[in-house]
């Protein structure tokens, strides 16, 4: 399994973003919450999980691969790296969210 970060966007509702991932190969077990964000000074359990997470396509790729493209809200105060079940991944900067991700509207937890 492979997770990449394909967009951190702003939303209007700092410090909020919609986060975009790309999972190649995941596993029938892969689950939202094994993406973690840490906040300095808080304890583990009251770290940033995802919020309202969405499926947005699942394919395969020419070699056969399973790819899952996916997005979900994010309370990012920091620059942690998002911790993941195959490791740590640093966000990109923040852009704006692109046109084709209009129908995600954000709404408060």
């Amino acid at each position: 399994m492979n997770i990449e970060i394909v967009g951190n966007y702003r939303i209007g509702f700092d410090p909020w973003r919609l986060i975009e991932i790309r999972v190649t190969n995941p596993n029938e077990d892969f689950d939202f919450s094994g993406l973690i964000l840490p906040v300095d000074g808080l304890p583990k359990e009251n770290w940033q999980v995802p919020w309202d997470e969405r499926i947005l396509e699942k394919s395969e790729d020419d070699a056969g691969q399973t790819i899952l493209s996916a997005c979900f809200f994010l309370f990012v105060e920091s620059g942690a790296k998002l911790q993941t079940p195959v490791g740590e991944i640093s966000l990109l900067p923040i852009s704006d969210k692109p046109s084709r991700l209009g129908f995600v509207q954000f709404e408060k937890p």
